[in-house]
């Protein structure tokens, strides 16, 4: 099983997950991070250092390379530390980034193995129009 925590979002005091449960969470979500380390559960930590499990190795505004540092068990076996050039959508925050690529890790075990995505309508946050606005 996989779950993917949001950004500053709580968790209930006791355990939501069954044993073994994979869980993708921001290394700055401190709380979830505390609260998961007393749970039977293997953590995915998404952030912007060395000791996060995803990472980028470089980012620019429309584009990145995300490093898988650490090897985990995914759906299909043994995924191993890897980097992954991704195209980054406009208003798509880093998290998003970086946790969407263990999703597709965690279930295809590497990027050849990922499905085509030709498009989607990513949703702008309201701050990202506003920026826009102001800059235009």
């Amino acid at each position: 099983m996989l779950a993917i925590l949001p950004e500053r979002a709580g968790l209930p005091e006791k355990n939501p997950f069954p044993p073994g449960t994979t869980v993708i969470v921001s290394a700055e979500e401190r709380e979830q991070l505390f609260r998961l380390s007393g749970c039977p559960v293997k953590v995915i930590t998404c952030g912007f250092c060395g000791k996060n499990t995803v990472t980028f190795s470089s980012r620019r505004e429309n584009q990145g390379v995300v490093s898988l540092l650490r090897s985990f068990e995914g759906a299909s076996g043994m995924v191993e530390p890897m980097d992954i050039p991704v195209s980054i959508p406009h208003g798509c925050s880093d998290y998003a980034v970086l946790a969407a690529a263990a999703v597709c890790l965690f279930f295809a075990g590497h990027p050849k193995k990922f499905p085509a995505i030709s498009a989607y309508d990513f949703p702008v946050p309201e701050q990202a129009i506003h920026a826009d606005a102001k800059s235009g």
